[in-house]
Order: structure tokens, then C-alpha cells, then sequence
């Protein structure tokens, strides 16, 4: 693994790890409701306990387990920004700021969006009537 992209990693995984700690016990609480025998739930739970032992070796710094956790083609892009959107939907009048971050890998030479997020500033107006 080449130094640039050792630092790509971290750096992308301090971002996620950071964007995505709030959630993590709620994700837990969620996974734990599902009925054992959900097939889902078994694959939900390989991904967390995956998750766990790369976050591990990240804060280990341990280069060759983090190796392990991407694919052969792993390229992260991160792009995070501010989103100021003011909507009108049917007369009820959306005024949101959102922190947005977007995730984006490389698949076959092209870039695809692999996930993304949108948290709510303060400041937020949720939809409502506006005045005529």
C-alpha cells in the first residue's frame, strides 16, 4: 500500500468514522431487534463485526489488517459540503441546511457515488406554510 493512499485511508476513514460515530449505538440497538433468523441480520452482522476489526486496526495502525478491509480496486473520494435548499413542496416551504458528505469509489475506470449522508444544521426550517 503506498504511502498517498495509506493517508487517503485514514484520512477517509477519520471522516467516516467521525460522521458515522453518533449513529453507531442506534444502528446497534437496531441490529439487535432483528429476528435471528433474518437472513439479513446475519449479513448486517458480518459487516459490523468487519467494520469493528478494520476501525481496530486503523487505530492500531496496523497498515497490512487495514490492507485486508479494502478491495483490490479501493479508491476513496470524499467530497463534504454545506447545502443551503430552499424547497416548495405544494405551498409548504422547506428553508434547510444540511452538511452533506458523499462517498465515491472507482468501479471499471468510471466514478460511481457508493453512499452518502445529510445531517441537518441548526438553523433548519422544516416544511411549512408559508404566509401569501
Amino acid at each position: 500500500m503506498s504511502q498517498n493512499r495509506v493517508l487517503l485511508w485514514a484520512l477517509s476513514c477519520a471522516l467516516v468514522f467521525a460522521a458515522g460515530f453518533p449513529f453507531a449505538a442506534h444502528a446497534s440497538r437496531a441490529l439487535a431487534a432483528i429476528p435471528p433468523g433474518d437472513a439479513k441480520a446475519g449479513a448486517d452482522q458480518e459487516v459490523l463485526k468487519m467494520n469493528a476489526e478494520c476501525n481496530d486496526a486503523e487505530l492500531r495502525g496496523d497498515v497490512a489488517a487495514m490492507d485486508n478491509c479494502e478491495t483490490a480496486d479501493f479508491t476513496p473520494a470524499i467530497v463534504e459540503e454545506h447545502m443551503h435548499l430552499r424547497a416548495d413542496n405544494s405551498g409548504r416551504i422547506a428553508d434547510v441546511n444540511n452538511l452533506v458528505m458523499t462517498v465515491w469509489t472507482k468501479l471499471q475506470g468510471k466514478w460511481r457515488e457508493a453512499a452518502w449522508i445529510a445531517v441537518g444544521l441548526p438553523g433548519s426550517r422544516p416544511a411549512a406554510s408559508e404566509p401569501k
